[in-house]
């Protein structure tokens, strides 16, 4: 007993007289002392003796105590002492990333405080990098694998459409979800990030993206059925979902749950496409001289739906009997209503016919050429700077990701015989570097990557002399299920270094995680979604961009949140927990508001979209955009407004 209060008078003796000269090193000094909750209790029982002031004072380094054990409290010292406390915490040097973007912030300018705006405009560039990285590989790489996929494996479109292209195109948003509970901090092992991300982008894509095609294509008439179900089950999920964050509390066996419901959906969706069939087959028997047409969800008052559907069929016959020069799209997949169509991208595999060791070299040269000069010249300045930006991604893209591109050559399908044989080296290199395995020891000081080169140089080698170069090798296929497990590494090594800033700009800005998932996180990965199915309205067919609006989302709660939360509790071996916000019941009212309105229009309006409905929608979204933001201000008081 008498060495434990010498301790504590120790603790006191030491405290008082480093609390004015050098209060940063205090959470050092308790560490040191291993007496960390003993010397925090004392001190508190002394603040009330008359040392209070010390930790509210505006000029001092150091106020709460309690923070200083989570990066948060770096909001409590001054500029020019963030640096030290970074450096010195271990939950701000605990990143999952490359880059430790708070040390960037606080430590590049440590002594300026106005330069350290320069600072947050490089993370904000930053952040749209990342987020151009993370479609440019989705659309360009990791959906035709996908693709090559399915076909390899024989699936219907309607299959591969509710199944790997969904997967595909909900990619970044999943990913997203995955990284932000994989490399959570806190008790809330970045659930409330994930929460604002799926609630924040449904509701910007279900309003913000309805209103752009209903500006550009309106009026036009939807497919009943798929729209009612695709509503019917968001909002389920969604209720599910509000469910889960009011309980606090997500297990093994509720993300599991999700992944079920998913399987439901596709289930539904299947059984809807044979009955679909169906009652084509038996119009077709009724009338036998009647042209119907490829034409996936049809009813007696969607001609307008008939009419767009026989646009596409007719742009898509156009588009294959022009012959292969000039660049090729990945092709559009319509299923009962949705949208899943993959970006075009550019040529990735020159043809001209290698002769000898220059021809080859030429070949692989033309292969890693990540711009198509053939469309340079009619690309508008701002696709042209886009180009110019991906340069980088693309090239690393061609030379780390294989790629069996059934769209672009129907006998070799992007075969290229020296640069699919150096697949064999650069994508095992480029995953053991961006997982940060690399350096691991096998034994003694042979290293993982001495290893990885040369198990890939065998393989390359085999490659090569195995194949040809004006066909693909019988094993071609499972170039596609590389391509896809490259895709992955790509996607999340992106979508974990998103989080990665976003949590840096939260705890910079002290801003909570469902606002940064709501207006960054969401937005930026709803971009895409948002030019798609704008051109695709433009293009004749918004009829699929509407159903793309409400479907997609739907998918990534499903398997956002399921798999994020399944592989969150089996890592961590407990179920996760997340702590309730007020602005998480506005999420969910914001989007359920959303739903239910769209719902009741079209049944009033016999499911006609016009421009009114989606500037009501658009109008929702800001006013949704604005109750947030003040409530997240303090301006509205949503405690006490819930309370009375």
């Amino acid at each position: 007993m008498s060495v434990h209060r010498f301790q504590l008078a120790l603790c006191n003796f030491l405290l008082l007289s480093l609390a004015v000269e050098s209060a940063p090193a205090l959470p050092l000094l308790s560490w040191q002392l291993g007496e960390q909750e003993e010397a925090l209790e004392l001190f508190r029982r002394d603040g009330d003796d008359g040392f209070s002031d010390i930790g509210t004072s505006p000029t001092h380094d150091y106020v709460d105590y309690e923070a200083e054990l989570m990066c948060s409290g770096i909001e409590n010292y001054n500029y020019t002492s963030r640096c030290h406390f970074i450096r010195h915490t271990a939950d701000c040097q605990d990143i999952d990333g490359f880059i430790n973007y708070l040390e960037f912030e606080y430590c590049a300018f440590p002594n300026n405080e106005a330069l350290s705006t320069v600072a947050v405009i490089i993370l904000a560039l930053i952040l749209l990098y990342l987020f151009l990285i993370l479609g440019t590989i989705a659309a360009s790489f990791f959906c035709p694998s996908l693709d090559a996929i399915a076909k390899s494996l024989n699936l219907s479109d309607n299959v591969a459409g509710v199944t790997f292209l969904a997967f595909g195109n909900g990619a970044p948003d999943i990913f997203a979800c995955i990284a932000a509970v994989t490399g959570g901090h806190g008790a809330d092992n970045g659930l409330r990030l994930v929460v604002g991300e799926l609630f924040g982008g449904g509701m910007f894509v279900t309003s913000v993206v309805v209103f752009a095609v209903a500006m550009v294509a309106s009026p036009f008439r939807l497919a009943e059925v798929p729209f009612m179900r695709d509503v019917i089950f968001y909002l389920g999920a969604a209720f599910w979902t509000f469910w889960i964050v009011w309980d606090g509390r997500v297990t093994l066996y509720e993300g599991l749950g999700y992944i079920v419901l998913y399987g439901i959906f596709v289930i539904v969706v299947l059984i809807g496409h044979k009955i679909t069939q169906y009652r084509e087959r038996r119009e077709l028997r009724a009338h036998p001289g009647s042209d119907i047409g490829d034409v996936f969800v049809l009813t007696d008052s969607q001609k307008a739906r008939i009419e767009s559907a026989e646009q596409k069929d007719s742009t898509e016959k156009g588009a294959s009997n022009q012959g292969t020069e000039g660049p090729t799209g990945y092709g559009t997949l319509a299923v009962e209503g949705k949208d899943l169509t993959h970006k075009d991208s550019e040529p990735l595999v020159g043809t001209l016919q290698p002769v000898g060791i220059r021809g080859h070299l030429m070949s692989l040269c033309l292969a890693l050429i990540p711009i198509d000069w053939k469309e340079w010249p009619e690309q508008s300045l701002v696709q042209k700077i886009l180009n110019v930006l991906k340069i980088p991604v693309m090239f690393l893209g061609i030379l780390t990701i294989p790629l069996v591109d059934h769209d672009k050559d129907l006998e070799k399908r992007n075969w290229n015989r020296i640069l699919n044989s150096l697949h064999m080296i650069t994508a095992p290199m480029f995953a053991i570097l961006v997982t940060r395995v690399a350096l691991n020891p096998v034994s003694g000081n042979f290293l993982a990557w001495h290893l990885t080169l040369i198990i890939g140089t065998v393989f390359a080698i085999l490659v090569f002399v195995t194949s040809k170069y004006e066909r693909p090798p019988i094993y071609h296929t499972a170039f596609a299920y590389a391509g896809f497990a490259m895709g992955i590494i790509w996607i999340y090594t992106a979508a974990n270094e998103i989080i990665n800033v976003l949590q840096a700009l939260g705890i910079m800005f002290n801003l909570s995680e469902e606002l940064l998932g709501l207006l960054l996180l969401a937005i930026g990965n709803s971009i895409a979604d948002l030019v798609t199915d704008t051109a695709n309205a433009k293009a004749g067919r918004p009829v699929m961009s509407i159903g793309a609006c409400f479907g997609g989302p739907l998918f990534n709660m499903l398997l956002g949140f399921g798999l994020s939360c399944t592989i969150g509790t089996i890592a961590s071996g407990e179920d996760l927990e997340i702590e309730y916000q007020p602005t998480q019941s506005i999420l969910f009212a914001g989007l359920t508001i959303s739903l239910l309105s769209s719902l009741i229009v079209m049944l009033i309006t016999w499911f006609k979209v016009t421009k009114v409905y989606g500037s009501y929608l658009f109008f929702l979204y800001i006013t949704f955009v604005l109750v947030i933001i003040l409530v997240e201000t303090d301006v509205i008081d949503f405690n006490n407004f819930t309370s009375t």
